[in-house]
């Protein structure tokens, strides 16, 4: 479906365009499989190209959504392949974002920074 390469160029491209706006925990989880859950992939291929980045939407390039894409998969537990992941529309209509394996993806932790701040509120809150 994608390549580990894909998915890597696509980390890339998120931290260099999309994380002024969003974590890569909000792309995983149970409000994101709300939405996506057995969508075909080229609604969220389709919505990406078309509305992000937020400030230029549809300045990056096909290959950079594809990679995108990729990323979003990989975060959320689809496995990669040895087949590359095409930007044709098409072709996208017949892969389904599977909740079923997403659900079981590893969660992406929070900065340590945030950890340790919430340990400390919930233990003070605790002593209280």
């Amino acid at each position: 479906m994608y390549t580990a390469e894909q998915a890597q160029a696509g980390r890339d491209v998120f931290v260099g365009s999309c994380t002024g706006c969003h974590t890569s925990a909000s792309h995983t989880g149970a409000i994101f499989l709300s939405h996506w859950a057995g969508k075909p992939l080229s609604e969220l291929y389709g919505f990406v190209s078309q509305r992000m980045p937020k400030t230029t939407p549809g300045s990056l390039s096909e290959g950079e959504y594809v990679f995108v894409v990729a990323y979003v998969l990989k975060l959320n537990g689809m496995p990669a392949g040895k087949t590359e992941l095409s930007g044709d529309p098409e072709l996208m209509n017949d892969i389904r974002f599977d909740a079923t394996r997403a659900s079981t993806a590893p969660r992406v932790k929070a900065p340590l920074k945030a950890r340790v701040g919430a340990r400390a509120a919930a233990t003070k809150r605790g002593n209280s």
